[in-house]
């Protein structure tokens, strides 16, 4: 039998989500001229999705190993992106679709579960409303009954839809009433805010944002790959929920980088769909070639800590020029 290696042993350690969580208060308050009360929102937002993530992980045994590495590794990337330390509509979103991924997951081969659809649904219509390209999940959420689940009914169908309505229609109630659309105006030009694939929109972007994209992206294709040809170690009730984090962080993945104008949306909820991938690769995983990757991933962090907070904010195209200029 293989020996436990620094990787595991991280991930099994009671410590780790207490020295993530130190590492993410120091990053925190570092000064950046930010509003006190929106730094506080931040952190409480990233608070509580931390502690959902744990739920999820100990209610559905995600992990066959018991590790606070997934609301750890949330902690982690939250303290480094200097982005997601004052509240955002993404970190609202993530809170919403991670809130959304539980209730769904309750509904597991249940005969009716109206009222966890239900709730499914309404923190997909909350989620809807501060960024509007999330209600594509509603759709996604009814197949994942259906095929992942095995719960899907006809009142079931109805229970994520009214939910997912409900919040959008508790706002435009009072629309309606004040004759001011202004609200609903604002989310119809973020849901048609698409824009051609070219290179461009990718060189506007800055260099915090790219850099703090690309290591969640390429965790997130590592460990679902992985996890995609390992499933069978799982029992089929993990098997289907991980499958489910797969399909949803691969979807966020692709909109991300058909339409990098909104990453900065895009990159919590992309976090929270992918680091349960992530973490039960190295989680599971003894070989030396993934501790070391493990160990590079862990540097990388703390690089992107100093990136995302030390470097100055330009575009992706100024910074090309700047390092041509040095060539």
């Amino acid at each position: 039998m293989r020996r436990d290696r620094l990787q595991n042993r991280i991930a099994g350690s009671e410590m780790t989500l207490p020295l993530c969580a130190v590492f993410a208060a120091l990053m925190w308050w570092f000064p950046l001229g930010q509003n006190p009360l929106d730094c506080v929102i931040g952190l409480a937002l990233a608070i509580l999705t931390a502690y959902v993530l744990m739920e999820i992980n100990n209610r559905f045994q995600l992990i066959r190993v018991r590790t606070r590495m997934v609301s750890g590794a949330w902690i982690l990337f939250a303290g480094a992106t200097a982005s997601l330390h004052v509240w955002q509509h993404g970190s609202i979103v993530a809170l919403a679709l991670i809130i959304a991924h539980f209730f769904l997951f309750e509904s597991y081969e249940k005969r009716q579960p109206i009222r966890d659809s239900f709730h499914a649904g309404l923190f997909l219509g909350i989620g809807i409303l501060f960024v509007p390209w999330i209600v594509v999940f509603v759709p996604l959420f009814l197949l994942h009954q259906a095929v992942y689940l095995r719960s899907a009914t006809l009142r079931t169908f109805f229970a994520i839809l009214f939910g997912a309505l409900f919040p959008t229609m508790v706002v435009l109630v009072p629309s309606v009433i004040t004759d001011d659309y202004i609200c609903l105006t604002n989310w119809y030009l973020l849901l048609t805010d698409v824009l051609p694939v070219l290179p461009d929109n990718y060189l506007a972007l800055t260099l915090q944002q790219a850099v703090s994209f690309i290591l969640p992206a390429l965790l997130t294709i590592l460990g679902g790959l992985h996890y995609l040809s390992t499933s069978y170690n799982d029992k089929i009730s993990v098997r289907m929920l991980l499958y489910i984090f797969v399909t949803d962080a691969f979807l966020i993945l692709l909109f991300a980088v058909l339409q990098p104008q909104h990453l900065d949306y895009m990159l919590p909820s992309l976090l929270v769909c992918g680091l349960p991938l992530a973490v039960h690769f190295f989680a599971l995983t003894k070989s030396w070639f993934t501790n070391t990757l493990f160990v590079l991933c862990m540097l990388c962090i703390l690089a992107l800590g100093g990136v995302t907070l030390f470097l100055p904010t330009i575009p992706l195209k100024d910074t090309l020029t700047i390092l041509q200029s040095y060539i």
